[in-house]
C-alpha cells in the first residue's frame, strides 16, 4: 500500500515539472537611438537617448539672446516637436542671427564712416544682433560737429554702437559758431554766484587767463539778497569749471555803509609792478525808493584794494570807508599820465577824484588832473594804434561826447547830432560800452547797450546801438546795424568781442547764458558786411 502512495506522489511531480516547463517568455521590443544636438546660437531640451520603437518624444529648440530658430537638420521647421521613435535619428537644431537696421541721420555739413569692429555686417546699414560699429564724425569745412543723439547721446567725434535692437543716431554738425560762455544751469546751484564779468566796470570784451590751466577765468559776487542791509557782498574769482580760486568777503572789513546795493564793482590791472592783476572793488551806498516804501538808507561808498602776490594770492586793503559823494563806476588806469596806474572813480555831476598810485603799495587822494567830471560807461582798447592799451569813457549826458585817456593824454570826441539822442528821449538806463573794429579799417567802432522803457507797453527793453568810427574822429550812427527779434530776447547786456566763426572778423556774443532754448535760445550776433546779424547756431565751448 505504501508503495502505491509512493508511486501516485512521485507521478504528480513529474506532471507538475512538466507544466511548468510549457510557460513562454514574450519578445523583446526593438529599441532605437534618438541623438540630438544644436548648432552655435541655442540649445534643445534634450541631447536624446535609447528608445523603444513607437516611443513619443518632445525636442524643444531654444535660441540664445541675439538669435532665432532656423530649423532642424531634416528640414523641419516645427519647434517645439514630436517624434516618433521608429528608427535610429539624428537631429541638429540650427539657429541664425538677429539682424537689425542701424539708422544714421546727418544734419548740417558732415558725413559719417560706419566701421564694424567686432562680427561681420550683411549689409550696407542692416548688422546681426550683437555687431560692433564704430561711427566717426568729420565735418566739412566751415562747420563743426555738435554732438550724437537719438538712441546714443554723445559729444565725441568717435564712437562704438553696439547693434542689440533697431538703432537710430543723429549726427549733428552746425556752423563753426564756438561759444566760450557760461551756462549758468551747468553749475552747482549750491554755488550763489553771480557771475557777470564786470557788467558794470571795464574789465574785459574777452576771456580771461589767470593761470596756465588753459581755464578761462572769471570774477563775480554774490549777495544773499538783494534787500539785505546784514550782509554784505562777498568777492570771487572761479574758472568755468565752477572752483573757486579766491574769495574776499567785504565784512572782514566791518565798513559802516549797510544799504539795498546788492552788487560790487570792480575792475582789474597791474597796481604793484608784478604782472599778477590786482583788483580795485567798489560798493556802492544807494537812497531807498520812497515811492515803494523803502527806508532812506545811507549813502556813500567803501573801496579796497586787492595787490597781488602770485596766483590767486592777495592783500586786501580798505581805501575809502564811506566818502561824502556817491561814486557811479570804478577803474583802473594811469589817469595823470605818469607811468603808473592809478584808482579812478567815476563821480556825479559835481566834481571828481582818483587815488595817485605812489610805489604800488601806497595811494594819495588827488583830484583830477583836468576839469572834466567823469560820468558814463567806459572800455578799454587801444584807440590810438600806439600798441597800448587806452581807457574809452562814453557818456550819454549833454553834450554826447566821448573821452579817450591814452598813455600821454585825453582826446575829447563828440557824438552830437548824429540822431542818438531821438533815443535818449526815452527813459534809459546805460549798460555797456564795447569796441570793435567792424570794418577792419583799424578804426575802433561803439557798441553801446541800454535799457529802456517802450513808451507804449511800459516793457524794459534792452537795445544795442552801433556808432561807425569812419577816421577816429568822425563817428557815423547806424540804427538797426545790430539786429533785434522781439521774440528772441536779450537776457544780458554785456556784449562781448571775438571771432565766434573764425572767418577773420570780430563778432559780438554774451559771455553768460542761461541755456533755455524752449524759451530763449542762446544766440550771438555775426559780423556780415550790412551789420550784426542774430545767429543761433552754435556749440558751446566746455572745459
Amino acid at each position: 500500500m505504501k508503495n502505491l502512495l509512493y508511486t501516485l506522489l512521485a507521478m504528480l511531480a513529474l506532471v507538475s515539472c512538466s507544466k511548468e516547463e510549457e510557460v513562454v517568455t514574450p519578445p523583446t521590443a526593438k529599441q532605437y537611438t534618438l541623438t540630438i544636438s544644436a548648432e552655435a546660437g541655442g540649445t534643445v531640451s534634450t541631447e536624446g537617448g535609447l528608445y523603444n520603437e513607437g516611443s513619443k518624444i518632445t525636442v524643444t529648440a531654444t535660441p540664445d539672446d541675439m538669435y532665432l530658430f532656423k530649423e532642424w537638420s531634416d528640414g523641419s521647421t516645427q519647434n517645439p516637436r514630436e517624434i516618433t521613435v521608429t528608427s535610429n535619428l539624428t537631429l541638429k537644431a540650427s539657429f541664425i542671427k538677429k539682424k537689425y537696421r542701424l539708422s544714421v541721420t546727418v544734419e548740417g555739413e558732415g558725413r559719417v564712416q560706419e566701421e564694424v569692429i567686432i562680427q561681420g555686417s550683411t549689409s550696407e546699414t542692416t548688422y546681426n544682433a550683437g555687431t560692433t560699429v564704430r561711427l566717426t564724425a568729420t565735418p566739412n569745412e566751415g562747420w563743426v560737429f555738435a554732438g550724437w543723439s537719438g538712441d546714443v547721446e554723445s559729444e565725441d567725434l568717435v564712437i562704438e554702437v553696439s547693434i542689440e535692437k533697431g538703432t537710430a543716431v543723429v549726427a549733428l554738425f552746425v556752423f563753426s559758431a564756438i561759444l566760450p560762455v557760461v551756462d549758468v544751469n551747468d553749475f552747482d546751484s549750491t554755488l550763489p554766484f553771480n557771475y557777470n564779468w564786470g557788467t558794470w566796470p571795464n574789465i574785459s570784451n574777452d576771456l580771461i587767463f589767470y593761470d596756465d590751466d588753459s581755464i578761462p577765468d572769471m570774477v563775480g559776487q554774490h549777495r544773499k539778497g538783494y534787500r539785505n542791509y546784514k550782509d554784505l557782498p562777498v568777492f570771487k574769482i572761479s574758472n568755468y569749471a565752477g572752483k573757486v580760486n579766491y574769495t574776499f568777503d567785504v565784512q572782514s572789513f566791518k565798513p559802516s555803509i549797510r544799504d539795498s546795493m546788492p552788487v560790487l564793482f570792480y575792475d582789474m590791472g597791474d597796481l604793484n609792478f608784478d604782472t599778477y592783476p590786482d583788483f580795485f572793488l567798489l560798493y556802492n551806498g544807494e537812497i531807498g525808493n520812497e515811492a515803494i516804501g523803502d527806508e532812506v538808507r545811507q549813502n556813500g561808498t567803501i573801496s579796497y584794494v586787492l595787490l597781488s602776490d602770485g596766483e590767486y594770492i592777495f592783500k586786501p586793503t580798505e581805501i575809502e570807508d564811506a566818502p561824502t559823494q556817491n561814486i557811479f563806476d570804478n577803474f583802473i588806469f594811469d589817469i595823470d599820465f605818469d607811468g603808473k596806474n592809478d584808482l579812478v572813480y567815476e563821480t556825479d555831476l559835481n566834481g571828481g577824484y582818483y587815488y595817485k598810485n605812489l610805489d604800488g603799495k601806497n595811494f594819495i587822494k588827488k583830484s583830477y588832473p583836468f576839469s572834466d567830471v567823469l560820468r558814463g560807461e567806459g572800455a578799454r582798447g587801444d584807440w590810438n594804434g600806439d600798441g597800448r592799451e587806452d581807457y574809452i569813457l562814453f557818456n550819454p549826458f549833454i553834450p554826447l561826447k566821448l573821452s579817450v585817456f591814452t598813455k600821454t593824454n585825453k582826446i575829447d570826441v563828440s557824438l552830437e547830432n548824429l540822431g542818438y539822442e531821438n533815443h535818449l528821449k526815452k527813459s534809459y538806463d546805460l549798460r555797456n560800452l564795447s569796441l570793435i573794429d567792424q570794418d577792419l579799417d583799424s578804426d575802433l567802432d561803439l557798441v553801446v547797450t541800454d535799457l529802456f522803457v517802450d513808451p507804449t507797453s511800459g516793457e524794459e527793453v534792452i537795445t544795442h546801438h552801433f556808432f561807425r568810427n569812419n577816421d577816429n574822429l568822425n563817428f557815423e550812427y547806424l540804427p538797426g546795424f545790430i539786429e533785434s527779434n522781439p521774440d528772441i530776447k536779450s537776457e544780458h547786456t554785456m556784449l562781448w568781442v571775438r571771432d565766434i566763426d573764425g572767418d577773420g572778423d570780430q563778432d559780438l556774443y554774451f559771455p553768460i547764458v542761461n541755456h533755455r532754448p524752449l524759451e530763449n535760445p542762446i544766440y550771438w550776433f555775426e559780423n556780415e558786411i550790412d551789420g550784426f546779424k542774430i545767429n543761433t547756431n552754435y556749440v558751446l565751448k566746455k572745459w
